[in-house]
């Protein structure tokens, strides 16, 4: 959003074959595509109810701590799981203005890019507005709603 690219996608588990090298196939590619293009609707990434429920499994399971691959798995699922939130339709998405995942993967200096994307988009519910686009005023307000639920990475300095 900062770049004036925004992006939707999906991410789910299912079952899928590599064919030929970076060549996908199956089930995988279908219902990923379908969350990105049905359910996300505006740019963010959604997350399968298959991939949420693994990262459960993982998080939930008990672990024995000499097994130190069940503790790596443990600690990464909750590390997703973090990361993740449930949009206003109910959706899981990547919550990427979430606490967790500020604190873990932007630094201070980066706040100028959630200022950016925020004028990005106030710049095109606008454009949208008065070309009269509502599907993409839909969409854009959505998106605004998102990050004035997180007001606090956008309006200090």
């Amino acid at each position: 959003l900062a770049r004036k690219q925004p992006i939707r996608g999906g991410i789910e588990i299912s079952w899928g074959v590599e064919l030929h090298p970076n060549e996908l196939y199956g089930a995988v590619i279908a219902n990923s595509y379908e969350l990105e293009h049905e359910v996300a609707q505006y740019p963010r990434i959604v997350i399968g109810e298959r991939a949420i429920k693994l990262l459960k499994d993982h998080s939930d399971a008990p672990v024995d701590f000499d097994d130190k691959i069940a503790v790596y798995q443990k600690t990464i699922a909750k590390t997703c799981l973090d990361i993740t939130s449930v949009d206003m339709d109910g959706q899981y998405i990547l919550d990427y203005l979430g606490d967790s995942f500020t604190t873990q993967f932007t630094s201070p200096e980066n706040k100028n890019l959630f200022k950016n994307s925020y004028s990005y988009i106030i710049e095109q519910l606008q454009h949208y507005k008065t070309t009269k686009n509502t599907k993409l005023v839909l969409r854009y307000s959505m998106l605004e709603s998102y990050f004035n639920d997180n007001k606090n990475l956008h309006t200090n300095p």
